[in-house]
């Protein structure tokens, strides 16, 4: 028996179990829209400070690109947003264009290398001031 459904197939072979298999791709709800320009002052500032000492443009850490360097710093951006700003999960991935178990992936990524290792504790811990002083003034 083969029955068509929105986005599974189900086939049953013999007396097996049925199985669904997914002939559509899912579809993704994220913001594409997000770029430097569309981003609120105080986010895009943020992200400035966390990519301060790289050769990273912030179009770069909202691409979906997986690069080690850039995806460091803009999972060090998600992480103070979450954490130390307040914004929730689903906020914060609308503005880099993911999801919000990508910024939970960040945020507990993050809590690692804080933890274990200790040149990022450094730079981390240097971008935490830096952002500290620009609440200040």
């Amino acid at each position: 028996m083969i029955c068509n459904t929105t986005t599974y197939n189900i086939i049953t072979v013999g007396r097996s179990m049925p199985l669904r298999i997914r002939t559509k791709p899912p579809k993704r709800i994220v913001n594409k829209s997000s770029t430097s320009e569309n981003l609120p002052e105080k986010v895009r500032r943020l992200i400035e400070l966390c990519i301060k000492d790289k050769m990273i443009t912030v179009n770069e850490i909202l691409s979906p690109t997986r690069m080690h360097y850039i995806s460091e710093c803009r999972f060090m951006a998600m992480y103070v947003l979450v954490v130390n700003e307040g914004l929730s999960t689903v906020q914060v991935g609308s503005l880099f264009n993911r999801d919000h178990s990508s910024v939970i992936h960040a945020r507990e990524t993050v809590r690692g290398w804080i933890e274990f290792d200790k040149p990022f504790r450094i730079r981390f811990e240097k971008v935490l001031s830096e952002i500290n002083l620009l609440d200040n003034q």
